[in-house]
């Protein structure tokens, strides 16, 4: 090769190098603006992430706190209703069995009985609101009474017949604890009522060492985990939506298993931690039914 060859051949190489370093370092410019914009994306991505965190935090804060503040109004309307409108109804009920002697004379009599009739009416209806509003039985004898209680007013208002079971031994739970599953098991039930097309459901609640399950169980339509989940994007279904946050607040958990025309086994859970939220009771483990009010043997 001449040297002319050998000259030629040695600047086109150092220009081919010369184009590949411009070539390498638009590259290297461009590869540096991609991780920027990725650098960039990724700080975003976080600091949204973090933000939708925070706004569920906040979520499940405002529906625990709705869910208080609305517990503590049912307990203020259903003092009002039995300290003012009960006492009032008592003493007009005492007026007209008084009134009911001296009505025989005038020959009112019978007019005084419808009066009595309908106030005694009254009297039960808003006793019955005020139970249903907010029951005496889960907050002054517990959890178990209350969900008793429930089992019958569904009984009575909707005929849904239930088979209810408590397993294992009972203990005694914060209020706010046993506010949720109480509300938890209504929600559930209501949904029965609504949706099922069956007026038969079981209701097992089992009391463990470090935790408290809820069981409801019926046989009626069912539905698709699909449509459960458009229903609740939907708004249809929100009771479920704030059930399901409040058990997050109490990190516990609702799971609802079913298929279309299998009906629905929902199971609520309830951890247990917090010793101090616990004193343990000499109740036996039983099961009863709510309706009969005999103890069932296993």
């Amino acid at each position: 090769m001449s040297e002319n060859s050998v000259e030629e051949y040695c600047q086109k190489l150092e220009k081919s190098n010369q184009e590949l370093e411009k070539l390498l370092s638009a590259a290297n410019s461009e590869l540096e603006k991609i991780q920027i914009t990725l650098f960039k994306k990724r700080r975003e991505k976080s600091r949204n992430e973090r933000k939708v965190k925070l706004y569920q935090k906040k979520l499940r804060h405002l529906i625990s706190k709705q869910a208080q503040i609305e517990e503590r109004e049912r307990k203020i309307i259903a003092a009002d209703l039995h300290d003012h409108l009960g006492q009032a109804l008592a003493w007009l009920k005492t007026k007209v069995v008084q009134l009911h002697g001296e009505a025989i004379f005038y020959g009112l009599d019978h007019q005084v009985d419808e009066i009595g009739k309908l106030v005694n009416q009254i009297i039960k209806y808003t006793r019955g609101l005020t139970s249903e509003i907010s029951p005496s039985a889960l907050y002054e004898l517990g959890l178990q009474p209350g969900i008793e209680w429930l089992a019958d007013w569904f009984k009575q208002k909707y005929k849904l017949n239930i088979s209810l079971q408590f397993i294992g031994q009972s203990f005694t739970i914060q209020e706010k604890i046993a506010g949720i599953i109480f509300r938890a098991i209504r929600e559930l039930l209501m949904n029965i009522v609504k949706h099922s097309g069956t007026l038969e459901a079981d209701v097992h609640l089992i009391w463990q060492k470090d935790r408290v399950l809820v069981e409801i169980i019926d046989k009626g339509k069912g539905f698709e985990k699909v449509e459960l989940k458009r229903k609740i994007w939907e708004e249809q279904c929100f009771g479920l939506f704030n059930l399901k946050e409040q058990f997050r607040q109490i990190e516990g958990s609702v799971e609802l298993i079913s298929n279309s025309g299998k009906g629905v086994h929902a199971v609520c859970t309830v951890p247990i931690k917090n010793e101090q939220n616990i004193q343990n009771q000499s109740e036996t483990t039983k099961n009863l039914s709510p309706l009969s009010g005999k103890s069932l043997e296993k």
